[in-house]
């Protein structure tokens, strides 16, 4: 099953999702995806909406107080 992740695209989040989020979601047996490491064509909003769609399980870090 796949996970969807959504997650500021600047650091420190990278590292957040690289050394926590990412392990933790493999290691319960699913696969974690984020839009910037997909290859896609189109606009962005679209994409994001099809994998939520598409997605098990959609995880969502909202730690910074604005989206970026």
């Amino acid at each position: 099953m796949q996970a969807f992740v959504m997650i500021p695209y600047k650091a420190p989040f990278d590292d957040v999702y690289e050394k926590a989020i990412k392990p933790a979601i493999e290691g319960a047996g699913l696969t974690a995806t984020v839009v910037k490491d997909e290859h896609y064509a189109g606009a962005i909003f679209e994409r994001i909406q099809g994998s939520i769609k598409e997605a098990g399980l959609c995880l969502a870090d909202v730690t910074a107080a604005t989206p970026t």
